[in-house]
């Protein structure tokens, strides 16, 4: 039987990013938050994303408020805290990043002055239906077995 650990976040952090040096190499650690349900009923979930070396390095400029996506393996982490406490963390060890830079958005965020036009018709004589969108947002692709950064053409 073959199994399978992939887990994927996209949010913010929630921190600038930590970076550990040592002797052969570096390590990036993230704290990225994503939401789920609106107004008073929204909750946010904490994530620790691990970066390793080169990935770290890239990563290395991230700050409180970036938008990133993530995906790696998901691994569990004792140890025991200064009071000598049996503890465990939950850690993504990420194998792709993107950085995304930008706004993220939704068609949701847009709503429409008249529900009955479609999507796909273009804006009346005389004025727009709808906020213009933003700019489309950039994103630089990460895979840290790669020797090469990727940036998107957007």
């Amino acid at each position: 039987m073959q199994t399978h650990n992939l887990v994927q976040v996209q949010g913010r952090l929630g921190a600038d990013i930590q970076i550990i040096k040592f002797d052969n190499g570096m390590k990036g650690v993230l704290s990225v938050a994503t939401q789920k349900g609106f107004g008073e009923k929204q909750k946010t979930h904490w994530h620790t994303v691990i970066l390793y070396n080169k990935a770290a390095h890239i990563a290395s400029k991230l700050v409180k408020g970036n938008t990133v996506f993530c995906q790696g393996e998901l691994e569990y982490r004792q140890w025991r805290d200064s009071n000598d406490n049996q503890r465990m963390t939950a850690e993504i060890i990420s194998d792709k990043l993107i950085i995304i830079v930008g706004e993220v958005c939704s068609l949701a965020d847009y709503p429409f002055e008249n529900s009955k036009k479609s999507i796909n018709s273009g804006p009346e004589l005389g004025g727009s239906y709808a906020k213009k969108p933003p700019e489309q947002p950039k994103a630089e692709i990460l895979n840290p077995d790669d020797s090469s950064v990727i940036v998107p053409p957007y």
